[in-house]
């Protein structure tokens, strides 16, 4: 018997005036249960056995972190990231950064003495749209070094040393010293980078001179 059941029918004994009295009167209660249909426990459906249990939204999340999803921080364009292939992009310096040329995704100078960073917003203009706080000309930008590994447009080999120069307004990247040292190229099994690319640990980044840097 249902627990709401055993309960109302116990209330209905105590009640009555005798014990013939409290069986007739129990016998109708679960007769007129029976007749309409329900489980005794205030039209609330029993639990299905077989039905699929409701998402944990506590487990899902932990779910995802121990994956290592990326996801773009605030401000970010939803696809404007896809080029960061591992490590986590909200893990590290976060900065708002001046910056003349690049894109979201792009890893370009800070500077001319060395220093880099992934840029995580685009450039804000006077135009718009840009990410909330920020001025004109200025980028959320991640300093280098990074644990990321990010698909640049650089051909090479495996521990190749990575650079990335301004040309004009636009961001390079090759694997001749030049401009500031971003990291190396690395070749994860079962990963390949698109065509004319590859990708390239951030966390190296700076380890090589460049004369005249």
């Amino acid at each position: 018997m249902p627990p709401a059941l055993e309960e109302a029918a116990k209330l209905v004994a105590a009640g009555a005036e005798s014990d013939d009295a409290a069986a007739e009167k129990v016998r109708a209660l679960l007769e007129a249960a029976r007749d309409a249909g329900g489980n005794g426990n205030n039209g609330v459906p029993a639990a299905d056995p077989t039905a699929q249990r409701a998402s944990d939204p506590l487990a899902e999340a932990r779910r995802e972190a121990k994956a290592g999803r990326n996801r773009p921080p605030p401000g970010a364009k939803e696809n404007s990231m896809k080029n960061v292939k591992f490590g986590q992009i909200d893990a590290g310096i976060t900065l708002a950064l001046e910056a003349s040329v690049g894109a979201a995704g792009d890893v370009v100078p800070v500077g001319t003495d060395g220093l880099a960073a992934l840029l995580i917003t685009d450039i804000a203009t006077t135009s718009g749209p840009n990410a909330a706080g920020l001025a004109q000309d200025y980028a959320t930008a991640r300093l280098l070094p990074a644990q990321l590994v990010v698909e640049l447009a650089v051909t090479g080999s495996e521990g190749d040393p990575v650079f990335a120069t301004i040309n004009g307004n636009d961001v390079e990247y090759g694997t001749s010293p030049a401009g500031v040292h971003i990291g190396h190229i690395v070749a994860p099994q079962g990963h390949t980078p698109g065509s004319g690319k590859a990708f390239v640990y951030l966390g190296t980044a700076g380890q090589v001179a460049v004369t005249g840097s």
